[in-house]
């Protein structure tokens, strides 16, 4: 990630931009450790964002961003960092750091690094609408409880993929995305009445700000294909002036076919005449022209709906006049099949050079035929993928599948006696995960895992604690990372202090074995939070401790002198708290003590064995000295030297007339080491001068007033103006 620069010692210092947004600087003095520096931005405004969570992986240390967006990290080792970002109200970000060397010879230079890191607000809201064609009615219904799934394109935002089930209306909403994200909508394949039905394509919605709506209108549903083929053609003999016709095994919907079918020469449209046979099961195609280009290769594609609603997708291949090939091709040889996924890859070996084409046929254990699935349009093809949720049905016995492949010309298909056939049986897969961990993340668990190298699955995550006697299923998903949506309390017993998990992969034909899969355990047992210190700093008392690796919050107790037992204030997931000091002192304090524990989903620290740190209070502040007045007129200034040990808060201001006997305390409380006074304010008019004493406060006390000495002012004659 970071690149390698040449530094000089005699040049200024140099910043470096890499290309994930983070900046080294290449002229750091010597050093072995780097300080990571991350500066979050508000992905629309670009304005800083404070207060955001920022977790490190690797030691599950947290920290938080100041009021200028900054978070900085000291004393990174060479290596990879990932982080993740987080505040309520924005979408929380996944990203990594690189930590490298770049030092010349024996000398170790390690650069700092500092990365920008845009966080995207959530609200923004993708609404849509699922139907379906009714089978028997032709009617445009709602198809409910189907799945939709969103994906995030931005693939730093997790979680990056959710989903949603449509309601009795068909329609689905998604809520609280991220704002400035694209996003895939997609619609896996479904049953319905015990009819597959599946969106064609996917749908993009584009970026959007928080609080606006995308309403993507209805989607429909396509039923699948199942006992609809094309059956014969005439494309293995066409002349300039022939028309082509293409048979199919049911009646046909004029208008899709009117609309989809297309003829290419090459990558060019050819424009035609294409009409339906009076049965409505054959389509005639001609050129608009009159006749077809002698020699020359033409392709017929486009999708064709039958009756029902189901489609099929239509490519064939024919060349006008040529060569006609006087017989048909042989069979191929060392036909194999295997399964990828969701798919089966059909492969073979050209026997004969006659072939200028493959058709494939398929039959499932619940068919009596064989059914052509598609065409190959050249003889060099020696393999094929089919999705084999093409080739089931529904029924939960069809479990094999025979394959047939046929070679063809013009003279047309290879005898279909003679063929050879190879079959698969589908069986519950054996792969396991690998990998598999689980990380406290608040009153949640992380788990993750490594998919396995071969097949295509989703996954189910089992959970057991130590008071079960058997691993329960806790829900399923399509993604190899799951960040749970459930308090991990919710599945505790009292005395429980972990929590086990397992991912086991399935898919339409079973699930691998749960006994042979591995499990993760996250231990939620909470030692006692060590290295508590306290301390005066400024107007607070700072607590600080060390961080334990599966607390999810700390809370802070308090007790001062005059308490009999400890208080508890709120929770914080930072590693250090602040006490205004003012509102823990009470008057004949003279410390108070702290204690820290920590706590997360499914337990808490126990407070008697907790650490104890005590602040004794400091006395008030010296006596002040060094004061003078001066009188101005009507207008009185007093200055005074600060104490120059302790800590000041401020200033009381005393006065006594030559009618008073004491000092009285003025309504002034200055806060700086000067103060104007309107004498008239402060004095009758019999009296012939008044006296000043300053005290310095803090939140322990204030300075002695007897011990101040006076400063006083003559009243009896009226200065000359400064």
């Amino acid at each position: 990630m970071l690149k390698k620069v040449i530094s000089c010692t005699a040049c200024a210092t140099l910043f470096f931009a890499c290309s994930d947004g983070s900046i080294i600087n290449v002229n750091d003095e010597a050093k072995d450790k780097a300080n990571i520096s991350f500066l979050v931005l508000d992905s629309y405004s670009g304005e800083a964002i404070d207060s955001v969570e920022i977790y490190r992986s690797k030691d599950s240390k947290t920290n938080l961003t100041d009021s200028l967006g900054y978070s900085v990290w000291k004393k990174n080792a060479i290596g990879n960092y990932v982080f993740e970002l987080s505040k309520e109200g924005y979408a929380t970000i996944r990203t990594s750091v690189d930590v490298v060397e770049e030092g010349l010879g024996d000398v170790a230079r390690v650069p700092d690094v500092t990365a920008t890191v845009p966080m995207y607000k959530l609200g923004a809201e993708v609404n849509g609408t699922i139907l379906y064609t009714d089978k028997e009615t032709k009617n445009k219904v709602p198809a409910a409880d189907v799945t939709v799934i969103i994906t995030n394109l931005n693939r730093s935002i997790i979680p990056n993929e959710m989903s949603v089930k449509t309601d009795k209306n068909g329609n689905y909403s998604f809520s609280q995305l991220p704002e400035a994200s694209s996003f895939l909508i997609t619609v896996p394949q479904t049953s319905i009445d015990g009819n597959k039905y599946e969106v064609i394509s996917s749908t993009s919605v584009p970026a959007q700000r928080a609080g606006a709506t995308v309403d993507l209108g209805v989607q429909n549903l396509t039923l699948v294909t199942s006992d609809f083929s094309l059956v014969n053609s005439n494309t293995n003999k066409i002349d300039t002036n022939t028309t082509v016709t293409l048979s199919f095994s049911t009646i046909l919907d004029k208008d899709s076919v009117i609309k989809n079918i297309k003829v290419l020469k090459g990558n060019i449209s050819v424009l035609t005449q294409v009409s339906l046979s009076t049965d409505n099961k054959t389509i005639s195609i001609k050129p608009f022209s009159g006749s077809w280009e002698d020699n020359k290769n033409y392709t017929i594609s486009g999708a064709v709906y039958s009756s029902n609603g189901s489609y099929l997708n239509v490519n064939k291949s024919f060349t006008v006049g040529g060569t006609t090939t006087t017989r048909k091709p042989g069979q191929i040889d060392e036909l194999k099949v295997e399964l990828d996924g969701s798919y089966l890859d059909i492969s073979w070996t050209r026997k004969d050079s006659l072939a200028t084409g493959y058709s494939i046929y398929y039959k499932n254990d619940s068919m009596s035929n064989y059914l052509m699935y598609t065409k190959l349009s050249s003889g060099n093809y020696t393999s094929t993928s089919i999705s084999y949720s093409n080739l089931l049905n529904d029924d939960a016995e069809t479990t094999t599948v025979n394959i047939i492949v046929l070679p063809y010309n013009k003279a047309g298909e290879a005898d279909a006696k003679r063929a050879e056939s190879v079959s698969y049986t589908f069986a519950a897969p054996t792969a396991q995960v690998s990998n598999l961990s689980v990380e406290l993340n608040g009153s949640y668990a992380y788990i993750d895992w490594d998919a396995p190298t071969t097949g295509s699955y989703d996954y189910r995550i089992y959970y057991k604690t130590p008071s079960m006697d058997e691993y329960v299923v806790l829900t399923t998903t399509i993604s190899t990372y799951y960040e749970t949506n459930y308090t991990i309390s919710n599945y505790l017993e009292s005395g429980d202090e972990s929590i086990s998990f397992k991912v086991v992969p399935y898919d339409d034909f079973g699930e691998s074995s749960l006994s042979k899969a591995v499990a993760a355990t996250l231990s939620l047992a909470i030692d006692v939070v060590a290295g508590v210190a306290a301390e005066i700093d400024g107007s607070y008392f700072k607590v600080s401790w060390n961080n334990l690796a599966n607390a999810s919050y700390y809370y802070v107790y308090y007790k001062t002198s005059s308490m009999t037992s400890y208080s508890r204030t709120t929770s914080t997931s930072s590693l250090y708290k602040n006490f205004l000091i003012s509102s823990y002192v009470e008057n004949g304090d003279t410390s108070i003590s702290f204690k820290v524990i920590a706590s997360n989903a499914a337990n808490e620290g126990v407070l008697a064995d907790a650490e104890e740190v005590t602040i004794e209070y400091p006395s008030g502040p010296e006596v002040i000295t060094g004061m003078t007045a001066e009188l101005d007129v009507n207008v009185i200034a007093l200055n005074w030297s600060a104490p120059e040990t302790g800590i000041v808060k401020g200033y009381y201001l005393y006065y006594k007339t030559s009618s008073m006997t004491d000092y009285l305390r003025s309504s002034s409380n200055p806060t700086t080491t000067s103060v104007n006074i309107n004498k008239a304010l402060y004095t009758e008019t019999t009296d012939t001068d008044i006296s000043f004493k300053v005290t310095a406060y803090n939140d322990f006390g204030e300075s002695s007033i007897d011990d101040t000495d006076p400063v006083t002012v003559d009243l009896s004659t009226t200065p000359d103006p400064l």
